[in-house]
């Protein structure tokens, strides 16, 4: 009997095994398997020295300025990275317009880069003052529309590179990234804390730039060949459109929750909900940008429901029992976690876990299905659900910590998870059976 039982689990982790293996997805996710281990590795090092050197308030006020930037940086894109990805999959038979594309990509950047520069400027103490707490930062500020213009540049190139499927120049783009940062970042915390902390995202950001520009030279046009095209733009801020209003309403509902974090608790637990924040980002991009090197381009190219439903459901059974291991591994090891990447003020954020990687794995599973509802270009369901995300979200933080204190913005996390996916899950089946 126990031989037989040997017999079936020896054949049963075979055929899996194979299936694994043979699975396109895990090839193309595969290639990408080293940049997401240096991302991972980096992510969790820059988390240890900010953690260390600032403390639980300088982490709430870095992350704070990390979601200022990212706003103003999303703006200053104009929301056109999935557009680039798309417009670049559909049409990589054609060199010319596949120039056309990103020539008008740097265009739009350019003239939002500009609009984004001015504000910041005249608005800079203001948004110091309310935004990072203390008007010592309103410089830094001012300069910040340079730094949101390389950041946007950045996701332009990347996004431009995943469209093609340059799979070796998109994963080395990426290590590249994780690399400089974390090289930058740690001298710079180290003698500059908070402001050098600041500095370095500037300094980073326009040397991946420099990286970027040098390895996508032969695709890109040169700045004499740049030319605007209304139809091509039109196209990409559709996508912008709906990007734009997601990537513009995610950093603010998260500057608001923090808010409500500081005025209800204290600064030194919003560092905690940054803490626990900075390993589920962490955690989160690296499964979806290995996945994205596959799934993107597949899924623009793709036209049939039935297919694409198919692909989404292949992807998931891998996907999935992978993410919830990981996931279970993370809230069973969370002490260890906490004393190897964080301090001993960290040490509240251990209840946070439970919940926040339970939000997680739901995030993952409507991450295939709301990136299909972007690249199918659902305009107005896509705005509608982003819209009424960035008024529940909040709303739940504020009850969930005003009933039961810091650990409810766990609660409110992994419930505006669960409505965020069965919104898009609707929106979806509604696709499906318009086809």
């Amino acid at each position: 009997m126990i031989g037989r039982l040997q017999e079936v689990l020896k054949t049963s982790i075979f055929k899996l095994t194979i299936k694994y293996t043979n699975n396109e997805l895990v090839k193309v996710s595969s290639k990408n398997l080293i940049q997401v281990l240096i991302k991972l590795l980096l992510g969790f090092l820059n988390i240890k020295v900010i953690s260390v050197m600032l403390g639980s308030s300088g982490m709430a006020v870095v992350s704070q300025f990390f979601n200022v930037i990212q706003f103003f940086s999303n703006l200053a894109n104009g929301g056109i990275i999935h557009g680039v990805t798309k417009l670049t999959a559909q049409y990589d038979y054609s060199i010319k317009r596949v120039k056309l594309i990103i020539g008008n990509s740097f265009i739009l950047t350019i003239v939002f880069s500009v609009i984004i520069s001015i504000f910041l400027f005249c608005f800079a103490e203001t948004i110091a003052v309310n935004f990072l707490y203390d008007h010592q930062f309103t410089g830094i500020v001012r300069g910040a529309g340079f730094l949101a213009f390389s950041l946007a540049m950045n996701s332009i190139l990347l996004a431009f590179l995943n469209g093609l499927q340059q799979n070796r120049k998109f994963i080395l783009l990426n290590s590249y990234s994780a690399i400089i940062a974390a090289l930058v970042m740690i001298p710079f915390v180290y003698f500059g804390g908070i402001k050098g902390a600041f500095f370095a995202q500037y300094i980073s950001s326009f040397i991946i730039l420099g990286i970027g520009w040098f390895m996508s030279r032969k695709q890109i046009p040169r700045i004499k060949e740049l030319v605007y095209i209304i139809g091509i733009s039109k196209r990409l801020l559709l996508f912008g459109l709906m990007i734009l209003i997601a990537s513009s309403l995610k950093p603010l509902t998260k500057i608001v929750a923090r808010n409500i974090i500081v005025n209800l608790c204290s600064i030194h637990e919003a560092g905690w909900w940054d803490g626990i924040n900075k390993i589920s980002l962490t955690f989160h991009s690296v499964i979806t940008s290995a996945l994205a090197l596959y799934f993107l381009p597949r899924i623009s190219k793709l036209s049939k429901f039935e297919i694409i439903s198919k692909e989404i459901r292949n992807s998931m059974a891998l996907v999935v029992p992978l993410v919830l291991v990981l996931s279970i591994l993370l809230v069973v090891f969370k002490d260890h976690i906490i004393t190897v990447i964080f301090t001993e003020q960290f040490r509240g954020m251990k209840d946070l876990f439970l919940f926040q990687f339970i939000g997680d794995v739901i995030r993952v599973v409507n991450w295939f299905l709301i990136m299909t509802v972007i690249l199918k270009e659902k305009v107005k369901s896509y705005i509608i659900l982003e819209l009424l995300m960035a008024i529940v979200a909040p709303l739940n933080v504020y009850f969930f910590v005003k009933e039961i204190g810091i650990v409810g913005v766990s609660y409110a996390y992994a419930l505006s998870a669960l409505i965020y996916f069965l919104g898009t899950l609707v929106v979806y089946l509604r696709m499906v059976n318009d086809k």
